[in-house]
């Protein structure tokens, strides 16, 4: 049995915008593909565009979306049809058995029952191919490029389509363009090609518009293959990457090349336990590798090129994109370090890429800077790619000089909100600023990755002046509740706080859940709580209480709050990734058979291979990288520090494959070791190798 066959990739899929099970798609895609496909079963949820539940189907969709949040753009869909020439999904979806349809990393098979025909699609990095067999004549395949504007065109010999679509939610300059070319095998009936622009159907070989589309003629019985290259950058780059991933190759070879790029992948973890857990293990682990999205190409030249998301212009070097580092930073970065060490580099590479070309580095993108949710956590990626040994001196002065520049110049949009007013008073008021106890932890914790990265280079000043900055968060501490409660510029305390409110000056959270992202400042916290004592205590009172919340700054409920109130976890919203930290301060507490008993309860209850299988929004692979973690009983529980908090592993044996054929391997101990251990263990001493025992 392949690490494949564990795999479900509709984990999370059974979600909407009200209740997240980790609101993910089952995308089929190479491991970072810049193409995935997946099933789209009702357009009329807009970005919850599937739901498992369906049994109607609108297509098989090419698409860049990261999340329901975000949405999508370059998406291109394909619809079997018989006897009608439509665009409206109203009109052309068919029926489907979902328990039927293939869905894998590496394949998509499914029956258009209405359509009678069945369409095989496999991807490749950037291109993909679809075997398409229709039962009956007078039966077409619809290209369509949803929203706009758009641009097909068939050669007059049946033999290629070339296009583009400039389909974009936000986050790209304007002009900006996927383009695609589509080879036919065998060539089609030219003459019989449909096409479809503002609603109305012709007989030509092109359309542009808004929901433009071709249908085109499908043969009764045999196999209609189309083969699609995808570019950012020419049509002329889209024929390349084809004739460069695909060339002469039958579906069959492209279907394996995929598979084992994932079982290569999956492989380099391996464990030992019942096959439950492995099934919801390997299906997150499978999450963790399809963000962040290749944003590259190769040019003529054999050198990596990519679209500048500040001009459009085509500049030299790699790119990621679809990540948002609010999310990925605290777990899914550290992950791919241990797991995918070259890429993990390339990928960091990237983002310092990003700042050379806009002039910032990135905080949120799809595909290019999307300016949400508070801080600037690229920070946390750099400061532990830094410490790790992954940048270069010339890399590290590179980022030291954007994360400085973020922190200083800061737009809201671009880099810090209100970062010179947060600069001056030590946190960020909250009479000025919406989350200002958010922003104040996440840009403490920012000042803390400068001042990393500063010391690692000789500036002594700055990175004292750094550090000294990471420590103005303190003022927001209530000493009678142990929570970070807000103040406005003057140093006073709004009047209306209270400590189940969330909201105003948190961000997807309340006191409870955001009072604790303090790893990086663990010994002041400490001390300022009354010790460590103390310091447990709020940890009980926190699981203890009763989910009790108060939708005060939001002014409605928002879906973490419902997520929260049924995890059974008192005030622990471990469906969103600032409670992430919060179990694994128990074991940097001195209390490791409470945190193994809290780990252990999250991962049994809160986690699933099923289509219900996250607690809350999965987001780019950080929840499922937390769960990974846990499974192996280690957390990266402040990223710029490049060490390990021990927990108890989840799973009897795991084994690490590293490079140079190293391993490591962490067994389960007996029993949990006594109260008052903190159990640290050094990266360095993981990428070694040898057996662990905690």
């Amino acid at each position: 049995m392949g690490y494949l066959d564990y795999v479900n990739v509709r984990q999370g899929t059974d979600s909407s915008k009200r209740f997240s099970h980790g609101n993910t798609l089952p995308l089929t895609q190479m491991p970072h593909g810049m193409v995935s496909l997946t099933l789209q079963t009702n357009s009329e949820r807009g970005n919850w565009f599937y739901h498992p539940s369906d049994r109607s189907l609108e297509g098989i969709r090419l698409t860049h979306q990261p999340s329901p949040w975000m949405g999508d753009y370059g998406q291109i869909l394909f619809t079997p049809q018989k006897g009608s020439h439509s665009t409206d999904p109203e009109v052309t979806w068919s029926g489907f058995d979902p328990d039927q349809a293939v869905l894998t990393p590496s394949e998509i098979e499914v029956d258009f029952l209405r359509a009678e025909t069945s369409v095989t699609a496999v991807p490749t990095e950037r291109c993909a191919a679809l075997d398409v067999h229709a039962q009956e004549t007078n039966t077409c395949m619809t290209v369509l490029l949803p929203g706009g504007p758009g641009f097909l065109s068939v050669d007059p010999d049946g033999r290629k389509i070339i296009g583009h679509t400039g389909q974009v939610t936000d986050g790209a300059p304007a002009g900006f363009r996927e383009y695609f070319v589509i080879e036919c095998v065998p060539p089609l009936d030219a003459g019989a090609v449909l096409t479809s622009e503002g609603g109305t159907t012709h007989r030509a070989l092109s359309a542009s518009g808004t929901d433009c589309a071709v249908h085109l003629p499908l043969p009764r019985g045999n196999k209609q293959r189309f083969l699609m290259g995808t570019s950012f950058v020419s049509p002329e780059q889209a024929e390349a990457n084809l004739h460069r991933e695909i060339g002469s190759a039958e579906l069959c070879e492209l279907r394996a090349r995929c598979e084992t790029a994932w079982e290569t992948l999956l492989g380099k973890l391996e464990i030992e336990t019942a096959e439950e857990r492995k099934r919801t293990f390997y299906s997150c682990l499978y999450r963790v590798f399809l963000f962040p999205r290749i944003f590259y190409e190769t040019s003529p030249q054999g050198e990596p090129i990519h679209v500048s998301m500040k001009d459009n212009s085509v500049v030299p070097g790699v790119q990621y994109t679809d990540n948002g580092y609010w999310d990925t930073y605290r777990t899914q970065y550290p992950l791919l370090s241990l797991l995918e060490p070259d890429r993990y580099r390339e990928i960091v590479e990237g983002c310092l890429n990003f700042y050379e070309d806009t002039g910032w580095l990135p905080r949120w993108l799809s595909p290019g800077e999307r300016g949400t949710m508070p801080g600037t956590l690229i920070d946390g990626v750099l400061a532990d790619a830094a410490a790790k040994g992954f940048l270069t001196k010339g890399q590290m002065r590179a980022a030291l000089q954007g994360m400085l520049h973020h922190a200083q110049d800061g737009d809201g949009f671009h880099g810090r909100t209100g970062g010179r007013e947060y600069a001056e008073l030590g946190y960020l008021p909250a009479d000025h600023w919406p989350e200002s106890v958010s922003a104040t932890l996440d840009y403490a914790y920012g000042d803390f990755c400068i001042s990393r990265i500063a010391a690692m280079l000789g500036d002594e000043e700055t990175a004292r002046r750094f550090e000294q900055r990471s420590h103005g968060y303190r003022v927001l501490i209530d000493h009678k509740t142990g929570l970070m409660r807000p103040r406005n510029a003057d140093g006073s305390t709004p009047e209306i706080w209270n400590e189940f409110r969330w909201g105003g000056a948190y961000c997807e959270g309340g006191p409870w859940q955001s009072s604790f992202q303090v790893a990086f400042d663990l010994d002041g916290w400490i001390e300022l709580q009354g010790g460590r004592e103390t310091c447990v205590a709020l940890l009980d009172r926190l699981f203890a209480m009763p989910p009790r919340y108060d939708a005060g700054g939001y002014g409605k409920e928002i879906h973490e709050m419902t997520e929260m109130a049924l995890a059974g976890l008192g005030q622990c919203a471990i469906s969103n990734q600032p409670s992430f930290l919060t179990p694994y301060l128990y074991a940097l507490l001195g209390e490791p058979a409470k945190a193994a008993r809290v780990i252990q309860m999250i991962c049994e209850s809160a986690f699933s291979a099923r289509a219900d299988g996250y607690p809350g929004d999965e987001d780019n692979g950080s929840m499922a990288a937390w769960y990974v973690f846990s499974v192996l009983g280690l957390y990266p529980y402040c990223p710029g520090k490049p060490e390990y908090v021990i927990t108890v592993p989840q799973a009897a044996k795991a084994i690490l494959h590293l490079p140079e054929g190293k391993k490591w391997m962490v067994t389960t101990p007996e029993k949990v070791w006594t109260s008052g251990s903190v159990r640290i263990i050094p990266h360095a001493a993981i990428t070694e190798g040898g057996d662990f025992c905690p």
